[in-house]
């Protein structure tokens, strides 16, 4: 009877770590880099483009109306790539609901309370490509997708 009571007790204790979200920092898996290795190099504003234009910045009304999960995505994806923030543009912020409070992102031997997490699918561009980003509802976690 001890032994059904303290491992009802470790699996709830396990559920309420799981669950902590802001508690715990978000984990970004080191060895996957975001960036392919046959992506062009970055080109600053003022620097020509090989077709002889200038490279502009993208408008900044999109992302006066970014919720703060897409603010707290692109800084991610600022910091992983080194560029500067007016070449990253917002493709998409949708609300969802996730499967469980991994946010639908799992990692090896990380286990993930199965509750539906409300948050957002994040998809920004750089670089000419496209990244996606997994968040909770008030964006303080911020998971991206490796694929």
């Amino acid at each position: 009877m001890k032994i059904g009571i303290y491992s009802l007790m470790l699996l709830i204790a396990m559920a309420i770590v799981a669950c902590g979200g802001a508690a715990v920092p978000p984990v970004a898996p080191a060895a996957t880099p975001f960036v392919s290795p046959t992506a062009s190099p970055v080109q600053t504003p003022d620097a020509p483009e090989p077709g002889g234009g200038l490279i502009t910045k993208p408008e900044s009304a999109k992302w006066n109306n970014a919720p703060q999960a897409a603010l707290n995505a692109r800084k991610m994806l600022v910091e992983q790539l080194k560029v500067d923030v007016d070449l990253v543009g917002l493709v998409s912020a949708e609300l969802v609901d996730w499967p469980d409070a991994c946010m639908g992102i799992q990692t090896p031997g990380v286990m993930c309370a199965q509750v539906i997490t409300t948050g957002y699918k994040v998809v920004l561009s750089a670089n000419g490509l496209e990244y996606e980003f997994h968040t909770n509802e008030s964006g303080d976690v911020v998971r991206p997708v490796t694929k």
